[in-house]
Parts: C-alpha cells; structure tokens; sequence
C-alpha cells in the first residue's frame, strides 16, 4: 500500500474558528469559508493583515495553518510504504526440521542448534510431543527455545491425519503438551504432509496462526493468500523439485518430485543418501535464489543432520548455512521461523496508514492488526531528496538505514503511535 498525505477543501472550515494561518499584503488574513486558505503548511503571513479568522475573504497569498480549523489537512512530504519482508529483504527463507525428540539425536544433542547459531540463524523444529515425553527430552526442546528456534507442533505421535483423524489426540494433546513444557505454540506441521480441511479448520479453533499444508515443491508469493496452506520444498534430494535439476540434472537420481504422500501409507520411498555433494548443494541452494529472485517465501523441510530419516550430512547442511548468513549479510534474505514471517505479512496488511505533513500515523488500531502486529520495515522516500532522514515515535529515536540516495528504511511497530520524520 502506498501511503501519502491528501488535501482538503480550503475554504470547507466553520467561518467561526480563528485560523493559524495569516494573510497576504493586500488583504484581510483570515482563513475562512469564503477566503483563499491555502492547502499548505501555514503561510507566513503579509504585514498588513489580521489574524482574525474571519469569514470574509482573505488576501491572495492566505493560506491556512497546519492547526487552522478552516484549513486543509497538511500534504504528505514523503511516500511510505510497508516492505514484502523484513529490511527490505528481497526474499524470505525459513528452515525447519521435522521429527524433534523422533529418530535424529542430531535434533536434540544440540548438533543442528550448533551450526545454525554459529551463523546466527534460527530455525524451527516439529516436536512429536509423545517422544519428548517418553524419552525425557523437554530440557533439550526447552534449550531449542531459549536459543530462539521456534518449537512447532509435529503431532501427538506421528499418525497420518487424514486416515485415523484424531484430533482430539493428534493435535489438541500434542498441543497442551507443548503449553505445559515449552509455550503455546502457533504452527502446525502434519506427519507424512498429508492434511485435509478438516484438519486445517480444527488449527483454528486452538488459534494457529499457520500450517505446512500447501504445495510441495513451490514457493510462496510475496501476498501469499492462505497461512494454513504454504508451499515448501523437501530435502531428499529424491523428493525435492530441484532433484532433477542443475548439478542433479546429469546424475542417476531416482527423482520422486511428483510423489505425494498417500494417506494411510506408512512413509513413502527413501531418497537417502542419494546424489553427489554437488547436487545436495544445489539443491538447497537453487530454492533460496529462487526466493530471492521471485520475492517470494521458500520453506525448507529437513529431518536429522547426519541422522534419523533423510539426513543431510553435516559439511553440506554447513555449507548450505554459510551461503544462506552470506544472503542475510548482504540485505537480500530474511531468514526467520515460519510465525514471525506469517505475522509480518498480515501486520503489513492490517496496519493501515496515513501520512500527513512529515507525520505518518496509524490511527486506531483494527483488531486485526494488533493480533500480528509486530516491527515492520517502511521504505519511506521523503520530498527534496534529502541526503539524510531522522525518525521518532513517542519521543524515542527510531532506526534508519539509507536504501539510495532517495530512499530510506525505516523499522516501525504501529502499536506505538504516530512516526514524525524530520530532514537536515
């Protein structure tokens, strides 16, 4: 959305209102009904003139005050607008691994966690509840959580949805269980991908803000229209769309990217341990330039780090990581877990606003905003194409980086009010 300022009638104010804007040389100053009230910021006003506010007409060069009663409202000094994603990023990834307390010991014995905060990076890992529990691992899933990873709920105990549709245990258990030992959690990650819209719906009624539940082996837009129903890609590499592609492209793959999980089959093929380093690497990569190069969300679905089902092996999921912190470092990917990004989204959707003068405001908010609201990136390119540009919300200094010599980019939470920018 593109915010900017609008002038009103100048001559639309109650002739009654004293006006703060005074009048031309040859002339009466008021800023009344009938007067020649400007739409700008306040004239200075003529020597020869009242401040009276009067009804009767008001010298040629009169225009009304920012303040004036009988005045339009200020025009906007600058354009804003709210990013696709966070910093201005390009595109956006989020890595998460399936399975956590399950078959990969690389989920929990801190392995994973180890690589990605080397690099700086989160991910988000799909606990099957009833694992944590019989095997003791909620101080280690408590940890994954401390560290900022995002603990995502994976199921009860891994049983296909769609052909034994236990809610009651399959998510609304496996949900408490994570309210007890870790937090609430706000998306849903279902075993075999297999889902259905009763089982979306059901997310719902216990406030998930998302789910896994699109299309596997696709991207999702920037205004992707469904939270429950994103795309993602799986490493295989047998099962991922890149598998026959690139560096695969002259390797004897055994390609799956057109399998779909069928409901009540106990898994589907293994793709372990297939193809070269090249063409894991180019798999997980080709999916990030994608995201970059189509603005768009890439969702990567692991298991273990070297273990457990599927496993990327260690150097290469490493090797992958330093590409990826190399795209965060250079401004063109946001790497996040999957309810920052979805709030985002819908923040930037719901938290409409105005601009006016050199103020941008947020008015009041909907009920809608303030359920994702969070910090979000507004490029705000201001009038004069000044070289330097100040930001303040509630009296405290915002953040401001420069895009281009016109542009700039501003971190704003519209839960703390209006914004009011000033230039050299």
């Amino acid at each position: 959305m593109l915010l900017v300022g609008c002038s009103q009638d100048p001559g639309s104010g109650d002739p009654s209102e004293p006006k703060a804007g005074t009048g031309g040389s040859a002339g009466s100053t008021s800023g009344g009904s009938h007067g020649g009230g400007g739409s700008g910021n306040g004239g200075a006003g003529g020597s020869a003139g009242s401040i009276d506010g009067g009804a009767t007409s008001g010298g040629a060069g009169a225009q009304a005050g920012a303040a004036g009663a009988g005045g339009s409202a200020p025009l906007a000094n600058f354009t804003a607008q709210p990013t696709s994603f966070k910093g201005g990023a390009k595109g956006a990834y989020t890595i998460i691994h399936d399975d956590l307390c399950g078959s990969p010991a690389s989920l929990v014995n801190g392995t994973a966690a180890a690589l990605l905060s080397a690099r700086g990076l989160h991910a988000a890992f799909g606990a099957i509840v009833k694992d944590c529990t019989d095997s003791e691992q909620w101080p280690a899933v408590t940890e994954l959580a401390s560290a900022g990873h995002e603990i995502i709920n994976h199921s009860w105990d891994h049983t296909d949805h769609v052909c034994a549709a236990n809610f009651a245990v399959q998510i609304d258990q496996a949900h408490t269980g994570l309210i007890d030992n870790v937090g609430t959690p706000t998306f849903y990650i279902f075993p075999f991908d297999s889902s259905d819209a009763a089982a979306l719906a059901h997310l719902s009624t216990l406030g998930y803000l998302g789910a896994r539940g699109g299309v596997k082996g696709a991207l999702n837009p920037a205004d992707w229209a469904d939270d429950f129903k994103l795309n993602f890609d799986v490493y295989g590499p047998g099962f991922s769309n890149y598998c026959d592609l690139g560096a695969c492209s002259s390797e004897a793959l055994v390609c799956r990217k057109t399998y779909t999980e069928i409901a009540c089959q106990d898994g589907g093929p293994d793709g372990t341990n297939q193809g070269s380093d090249a063409c894991r690497a180019s798999i997980l990569q080709q999916y990030v330039d994608d995201a970059i190069a189509q603005g768009g969300w890439a969702i990567r679905k692991f298991h273990g780090v070297g273990d457990g089902w599927e496993p990327v092996p260690e150097a290469i999921y490493g090797a992958h990581l330093d590409y990826v912190a190399s795209k965060v470092a250079s401004g063109e990917l946001w790497v996040e877990n999957p309810t920052p990004i979805i709030k985002y989204r819908r923040a930037r959707e719901h938290c409409t606003a105005s601009a006016s003068g050199w103020t941008l405001g947020f008015g009041t908010l909907s009920a809608e905003c303030t359920k994702y609201a969070l910090p979000l990136t507004f490029e705000v390119t201001p009038e004069g194409a000044p070289a330097t540009l100040s930001a303040t919300q509630g009296g405290a200094a915002l953040t401001v980086t420069q895009k281009s010599p016109s542009v700039f980019l501003v971190e704003i939470d519209p839960t703390q009010g209006d914004v009011v920018f000033s230039t050299p």
